[in-house]
């Protein structure tokens, strides 16, 4: 059943209990289906309570996720370990998935072609994490992030100083990011990382990166019809830098520029510095409004 409903109308499909096997994509932009319900007898596939979502026969895999259901969020049923790739896939009208404690497996292409603003993992989860309600998932010690929520209004995202590796298809489709900061810590960048984020123009790695994978998006970029490729500003002879001469990419070689702790600390000095300066100019009004 690969792709085998690609683009239809339906607004639900019945599984019967004779099939044995669905393959990925095989409901591939069927835009207005709402509801897949699959037979009671099927030995291989299952609903859960009705719900119109595919998943194996013991409802430990979510596989499939409706294009057009229309909730807007969707906490993962308790018990349900993997959420397959591709398994929210072309679904525009989730803005928030919660994980239950349950839930072992996840991967940057589980929620690709969504618009998701957040995240969410239940507390007792001991595989997943959240950071600071910035809406990304993490795993459970926060030094991986995995999914950096599509549909989210920033343009300029700061990892978070703890993580040392940016996942597989991270920031797959992330339409309106600009600007990607990674922190001294960092060491790898897994495949297709920052694939396919349109406006994404520059990706600040430091020269802790020792390891890069292959095809990671950023020379893959496409603003209307014009290819171009995001610049990389980096370290001279750093891995990133030698990243960029063999893929032909962009580089912008910067030895002087600050670490992001250096920045955020120059961030905090400044906001002080302007607190300050308002106390300042209350006092003196002060003064002023007694002296007449």
């Amino acid at each position: 059943m690969s792709e085998s409903f690609d683009h239809c109308r339906s607004s639900e499909i019945k599984i019967p209990s004779s099939v044995l096997e669905i393959e990925n994509n095989a409901f591939t932009n069927c835009s207005n289906l709402e509801k897949i319900t699959v037979d009671s007898n099927n030995s291989t596939y299952a609903n859960n309570n009705q719900d119109g979502i595919i998943y194996d026969k013991n409802v430990k895999k979510l596989i499939c996720y409706p294009m057009g259901k229309k909730d807007t969020s969707f906490t993962i049923p308790y018990g349900v370990e993997t959420l397959c790739s591709n398994a929210f896939k072309g679904n525009y009208n989730l803005k928030e998935v919660i994980l239950s404690k349950s839930v072992k497996e996840v991967t940057g292409a589980t929620f690709e072609g969504t618009r998701l603003i957040d995240i969410k993992v239940d507390e007792a989860n001991e595989n997943y994490s959240n950071y600071n309600n910035d809406g990304a998932l993490y795993n459970k010690d926060i030094s991986k992030i995995i999914v950096y929520p599509r549909g989210k209004d920033e343009t300029t995202f700061t990892i978070p100083n703890s993580v040392t590796t940016i996942g597989y298809e991270a920031f797959v489709n992330c339409n309106k990011m600009i600007e990607i900061i990674i922190p001294k810590g960092v060491t790898t960048i897994e495949d297709c990382a920052f694939g396919i984020s349109y406006k994404l123009n520059k990706i600040f790695i430091p020269n802790s990166v020792t390891s890069i994978g292959a095809n990671i998006g950023i020379n893959e970029l496409i603003t209307g019809n014009t290819v171009k490729s995001a610049g990389i500003v980096t370290r001279t002879n750093s891995t990133a830098h030698q990243y960029a001469i063999n893929n032909n990419l962009t580089v912008e070689l910067d030895d002087t520029s600050p670490t992001i702790q250096t920045i955020q600390a120059t961030q905090r000095i400044l906001a002080q510095v302007q607190r300050n300066e308002t106390q300042h100019q209350e006092i003196n009004y002060l003064k002023q409004e007694k002296a007449t």
